[in-house]
């Protein structure tokens, strides 16, 4: 049987239920709420919200959370779009003959910007711009009030992958329980890409046993064993490129003799060398065509020789400008990473190498037969990105990094929140982060909300320091 005296009246002087410091679950400090603060969420899967407020009011319910999750299908926004813009104002006129407290529960939407299985920023700016919208619409539902607004509650993600997967293994002297991560999630920034750290093994080569995957100095020391390994990969595709044009070269220079001769017999008098030739099937193929014919009529092994010769270099500009389109994808991502650390020094080194290696490039493209020297720089350019000072981070922590595009979101909902009151003369409200299940998906734990609520605040504290300083004007831009 219940008793109402179980239920603790509410914070003293607070406007929020829930405002006391936790006490316990019994006695007078106990962390109770009275049963008026108890809400009663609408429907979520229809779009008459106006009804199922009134619904909820007949009941005697005196707090009533409005839906806007649209589980309805179309997309997160389906379900708020569908619902005529008049009925907001006559919930608030329900709120205000009744006096309920109304409360929102937003879109179900990714804050960080995952989806399908890769993370994009323009995915996060769109889940941003979905929450903002309902935001707008939630506050016309309190028009009085000034000091206090509304409760808007958004989840913490909707589809992130679990940043670290937990395992119970036992309790610790105080009772609580002991947990081991078996699995943690990281993401190439980059790309966007996310993947799991290597669980735990065992190292037969060795003949030792890995340590545990919770052990944080074991997480960084696999963590960096990854990132240079990937990186290494990736500087191993360059240079394999780099040397078939080696291959390419020897292949062809191994019959210069030969092929100088047919090219004299094809064009006398012309400048000989297979280089030569190349040129002429880079610039003008038609001349080199019908040159080749004829040497055929009358030297049919002269004439394979030349084309031949021509088929290497040819092989050999695709390989050399392949290698230097993979080159510099890895440039600017270490360029990237070092502009991002700070790192002056590796900066220097690399733009200095920029410099030279786009020299190089150039007179490439206007004399084929440069072929060494470009070669040569772009093999001093996979020594330089083996340097540690240089070599980026490709995979950080997915936790980190969910925290930080996710703390992006909602300082950036709050801050318009606060804008859009301003603009209409209203409270701005509360911007309530909820949790999904623990396990069910990313950001669900304790220590993690924590962090996202902490980042979210400071970084709306400096968005809106800097919108007053700027007077307000234009939207934020991310």
């Amino acid at each position: 049987m219940a008793s109402y005296e179980a239920f603790y009246a509410g914070s003293e002087g607070s406007s929020y239920p829930f405002e006391k410091p936790y006490g316990g679950f019994t006695g007078p400090g106990a962390y109770h709420a009275s049963v008026s603060d108890i809400a009663y969420p609408t429907d979520p899967l229809t779009a008459n919200q106006l009804k199922k407020v009134s619904d909820k009011i007949s009941t005697g319910a005196k707090t009533i959370e409005v839906s806007g999750l649209g589980l309805m299908g179309g997309g997160p926004m389906k379900h708020l779009a569908s619902i005529p813009r008049q009925h907001w104002k006559e919930i608030d006129r329900l709120r205000k003959l009744t006096g309920v407290d109304l409360t929102f529960h937003g879109p179900l939407v990714e804050s960080t910007g995952f989806s399908r299985g890769n993370w994009s920023e323009d995915q996060r700016v769109e889940a941003q711009k979905q929450m903002e919208a309902s935001v707008e619409l939630a506050q016309q539902m309190n028009s009085e009030d000034k000091t206090k607004g509304v409760v808007m509650t958004f989840h913490t993600n909707n589809g992130l992958p679990e940043v670290k997967r937990r395992v119970v293994v036992g309790r610790n002297e105080d009772g609580s329980p002991k947990e081991e991560v078996v699995q943690m999630a990281l993401i190439n920034e980059r790309t966007g890409r996310i993947v799991n750290l290597p669980t735990p093994h065992q190292d037969y080569f060795e003949h030792g046993e890995d340590r545990k995957i919770h052990d944080m100095k074991e997480v960084e020391r696999k963590l960096k064993k990854l990132n240079e390994e990937e990186w290494k990969r990736q500087i191993e595709t360059v240079f394999i490129n780099n040397t078939r044009v080696n291959r390419e070269l020897i292949e062809t220079l191994s019959s210069t003799k030969k092929i100088d001769d047919s090219i004299k017999e094809m064009a006398p008098g012309s400048k000989t060398g297979i280089f030569e030739a190349y040129k002429l099937y880079d610039k003008d193929y038609d001349s080199y065509s019908k040159g080749i014919e004829k040497l055929r009529q009358t030297n049919p092994s002269g004439a394979s020789l030349i084309n031949q010769g021509v088929s290497n270099l040819h092989n050999a500009a695709f390989f050399i400008q392949e290698s230097y389109d993979q080159l510099k994808e890895l440039y600017n991502e270490a360029f990237e990473k070092a502009e991002k650390d700070n790192k002056k020094v590796a900066k220097d080194k690399l733009e200095s190498y920029r410099v030279g290696l786009v020299a190089s490039m150039e007179r490439f493209k206007k004399d084929k037969s440069n072929f060494v020297e470009l070669q040569e720089k772009i093999t001093q350019g996979t020594k330089l990105l083996r340097d540690p000072d240089i070599q980026p981070e490709i995979y950080r922590p997915l936790e980190k990094f969910a925290i930080d595009k996710g703390s992006d979101t909602f300082s950036g909902v709050a801050l318009h929140a606060w804008r859009n009151a301003k603009k209409q003369g209203l409270a701005p409200g509360i911007i309530s982060i909820e949790n999904p299940p623990a396990g069910m998906s990313g950001l669900t734990r304790a220590d993690e909300l924590k962090e996202l609520i902490k980042q979210s605040r400071s970084k709306f504290i400096d968005k809106a320091v800097k919108s007053e300083k700027e007077g307000g004007a234009g939207r934020e831009r991310f």
